[in-house]
C-alpha cells in the first residue's frame, strides 16, 4: 500500500475503509484490513477485523493464525490456546499451528503439551520438507510481530537472510542498536545486498542520523539490480532526506526517476515539493496536478496546489485548491503555515487568517502565532491579535519562546496606544531575559564541573 510506505497512517486507513465499503463481504478485504491494523499497532481493531474474518468465512487458516499470534503477544494465552487449535483442524497438515502451540506451552511450562507440539511440528516439517521457522518468522513479521519472529529464528543457522529477518525484528521492536548489529553482521560477510543497506537506512532514520540514512540509502540505490530494482520506501525516505538536509536539485533528479518506476501520488508529490524549493512554479504545478490525479482526495496535494497558485498570483484558483483541502481535512501546519505567510506577503491579510487558525490547531508554536497575530493587526483586529499572542505566552515555557511573544504582544501594545501596557511587558520581558542568562550560566558552570571532574579522575 502507497500509503503505508510513505509512512501516512491516516489516510492508508482511508484506503482501507473505502475497500471495505464496496466489498464489505469480502473476508480477504478484511483480512488485508487486520493486517494493516496489526502493522500499525492497533490490536483492538485488528482482532475485530479478524473476527469478521472469521464470520465470513470460517476456518480462514490465515485469519486463526493471525489471532493466535496477536493473543500470543498479548500474553492471552488461553485465547491463543483457543485459535491455534482451530487453525491445526482448519489444515491438519500444517505444521505453523504446532509450532505456536509449542511457544504456548512454554509460556504456559506445559512440559507435556510441549513435547508433544514439538514432535508434532517436526513429524510435518519431515513430511512436507517445509522451512517452517524461517517461513513462520516471515509471516510474523509481515503482522508486526517482532519478538514471536525472533523466537522462530532462534532455532535457524545464522545467515543472511536469517539476520535480516532478525534486524527487521529489532525495528519492529524499536531495538535499533541490536538492528544495527545483525546489519554489521551481514556487512560482515562481504554481502553487497540492496537490502542490507536500505534497512541500515532505515535504522538511521528512524534514530534522527539523517547523513547516515542518506549515505545508506545512496548505496542502496547503488546496489539495486536491474530485477529489483529500488524499492518505493527508499525512493520517499531518500527524497525526503534530501529535501530536510536542503539538497532540493537530488531531490528533484531522484523523484524523476521515482516517477517513471512508481508513478503514484507520492512520487509525483516529492517532486512536485523539490521544484518548488527551486523556485520553479510552473513545473512544481505540473507534478502536484499529476500527484491529483492519482488521488484527487488528498488534502496535501490540494495544499500545496493552494500553494502554487499562489506564487504565480492565481489567486482564484488558489481559493478554489484550498477550499479542496478543507472539505479533505487538511491538518499539516506546516503547509497550512506556509500558504497563509504567502497571503501575508500579497497583502491579502483576511485570507490568511483562516489557514493559520487551522495551523494553530495542530501546532501552537511561536512562528505561527506570530504569523497570526501579523495578519490580525493588519485588519486591526488587535484585541484578537493580543489573545493570539498571550494564550502562547501563558502556555509557553521556553524562555526564548516567551520573549519572542513578549515582543510582538509590545509591538501590539503600541500599536494600541497602550502605553502602560508596553512598560509592563518590557519589565516582564527583562526578567525572562535575565533567567535565560541565568540558565545558560548554570548550564556552563556544571559543564566546567564535569570537566574538572574528569580531569581529578584522570
Amino acid at each position: 500500500d502507497e500509503y503505508e510506505t510513505a509512512d501516512d497512517a491516516v489516510n492508508a486507513a482511508r484506503f482501507h475503509q473505502q475497500c471495505l465499503l464496496v466489498m464489505d463481504k469480502d473476508p480477504e478485504t478484511w483480512y488485508d484490513y487486520a493486517r494493516f491494523c496489526m502493522r500499525a499497532g492497533q490490536l483492538g481493531r485488528a482482532e475485530q477485523a479478524l473476527r469478521q474474518v472469521l464470520a465470513l468465512l470460517p476456518g480462514h487458516h490465515a485469519a486463526l493464525m493471525a489471532l493466535t499470534a496477536l493473543h500470543l503477544t498479548l500474553g492471552e494465552l488461553e485465547n491463543a490456546e483457543v485459535y491455534a487449535r482451530e487453525a491445526q483442524l482448519a489444515e491438519p497438515e500444517a505444521a505453523g499451528p504446532w509450532l505456536l502451540l509449542a511457544f504456548l506451552y512454554e509460556d504456559m511450562d506445559n512440559e507435556h503439551e510441549l513435547l508433544k507440539s514439538e514432535w508434532e511440528y517436526k513429524r510435518l516439517m519431515s513430511i512436507s520438507g517445509e522451512a517452517l521457522f524461517m517461513d513462520m518468522g516471515v509471516k510474523l513479521l509481515d503482522l508486526s510481530m517482532g519478538a514471536l519472529a525472533a523466537r522462530c529464528m532462534k532455532a535457524e543457522p545464522r545467515s543472511v537472510e536469517v539476520l535480516l529477518c532478525l534486524a527487521r525484528g529489532c525495528m519492529l521492536e524499536k531495538a535499533l542498536e541490536e538492528a544495527r548489529a545483525h546489519l554489521e553482521a551481514v556487512a560482515a560477510m562481504s554481502v553487497e545486498d540492496p537490502r542490507v543497506m536500505e534497512m541500515s537506512g532505515h535504522v538511521r532514520y528512524q534514530q534522527g542520523d539523517m547523513e547516515g540514512a542518506e549515505e545508506a540509502y545512496q548505496q542502496a540505490v547503488a546496489y539495486a539490480s536491474e530485477e529489483a530494482g529500488v524499492s518505493l520506501q527508499v525512493y520517499l525516505r531518500l527524497g525526503e532526506v534530501y529535501a530536510r538536509r536542503g539538497k532540493h536539485d537530488e531531490a528533484r533528479r531522484l523523484y524523476l526517476a521515482a516517477c517513471d518506476d512508481f508513478p503514484c501520488r507520492s512520487t509525483w508529490q516529492g517532486l512536485g515539493i523539490a521544484y518548488y524549493a527551486l523556485g520553479m512554479m510552473s513545473q512544481a504545478e505540473d507534478a502536484f496536478t499529476e500527484a491529483n490525479r492519482h488521488d484527487y482526495l488528498n488534502p496535501t496535494v490540494w495544499g500545496w496546489l493552494a500553494l502554487t497558485s499562489l506564487e504565480q498570483e492565481r489567486e482564484d484558483v488558489a481559493v478554489q485548491a484550498l477550499d479542496q483541502a478543507y472539505q479533505h481535512n487538511l491538518t499539516d501546519p506546516e503547509l497550512l503555515s506556509k500558504i497563509g505567510c504567502k497571503y501575508i506577503a500579497m497583502g491579502i491579510f483576511k485570507n490568511a487568517e483562516d489557514p493559520l487558525r487551522k495551523a494553530l490547531q495542530f501546532d501552537g508554536g511561536v512562528a505561527v502565532r506570530s504569523c497570526l497575530a501579523e495578519a490580525l493587526v493588519k485588519q486591526h483586529n488587535l484585541d484578537a491579535a493580543k489573545n493570539v499572542l498571550q494564550s502562547g505566552l501563558d502556555a509557553s515555557t521556553l524562555p526564548a519562546d516567551r520573549i519572542t511573544l513578549l515582543q510582538e504582544l509590545i509591538k501590539v501594545a503600541k500599536a494600541n496606544g497602550e502605553e502602560d501596557q508596553v512598560i509592563a511587558l518590557g519589565l516582564k520581558m527583562e526578567t525572562v531575559v535575565a533567567e535565560q542568562k541565568d540558565n545558560a550560566q548554570g548550564a556552563h558552570e556544571e559543564d566546567d564541573s564535569t570537566v574538572n571532574e574528569v580531569t581529578l579522575e584522570e
